[in-house]
């Protein structure tokens, strides 16, 4: 009886303590969902958006009563190249947000991937859209007399504000989803998180 209690008493003094297992990071699991969730917007708005152009602009024409097409409803080589650019960043960063998810490495590189040409193209794209705005305001002066261009032209103060708030959330959008998201995830991904144990919560993570 003594002998056991000695074995057990040595057991339970020598025997080595078990190492506590830190928690995974929370992290991974937020920016995937947030990545996931724009990466899906992105593909719906701009695959129906690709889609749909040319059909908007066919239906206009016969609206115009006889005067030409305004380039800013034309669908032109500059346009679809965005668009495809756009839907294939989109991919990348479904494809990111669901790795970053299953808390692989692999979510960090393909983060960058989409992060660094996504900022120049979301600006270039939104100064072209800006200048599209331009040459349909420059149509509506051109052509007073048609009956799009006199709705351009004769906005009741009610539609000026409403134009307005519209470009606000534009430019809100823009700053926020098309520049200051992609710059916060090269920033977390290039300065803040660049080890492996730092996406899985073990030292055993690989690139």
């Amino acid at each position: 009886m003594n002998d056991r209690f000695d074995q057990d008493e040595y057991l339970t003094d020598d025997a080595p303590p078990v190492p506590e297992m830190d928690p995974p990071p929370k992290w991974p699991k937020v920016l995937g969902i947030v990545s996931i969730v724009l990466a899906s917007l992105g593909l719906i708005c701009g695959g129906l958006g690709l889609a749909t152009a040319p059909i908007m602009g066919g239906l206009m024409e016969s609206q115009l009563e006889g005067a030409p097409l305004p380039d800013a409803w034309k669908v032109g080589p500059i346009d679809i190249t965005l668009g495809v650019a756009g839907l294939l960043l989109s991919v990348v960063l479904l494809f990111a947000g669901i790795t970053l998810l299953a808390r692989s490495p692999t979510g960090r590189l393909l983060h960058l991937v989409y992060a660094v040409p996504a900022i120049p193209l979301n600006i270039y794209g939104y100064i072209h859209n800006l200048n599209k705005q331009a040459t349909l305001q420059q149509w509506a002066v051109d052509y007073p007399d048609n009956q799009i261009a006199r709705g351009i032209n004769e906005q009741d103060p009610a539609q000026a504000a409403g134009q307005m708030f519209g470009e606000i959330c534009g430019m809100t959008m823009f700053l926020g989803l098309g520049v200051l998201f992609p710059l916060f995830l090269f920033i977390w991904f290039v300065a803040i998180k660049v080890r492996p144990d730092q996406i899985t919560g073990s030292q055993d993570g690989v690139y």
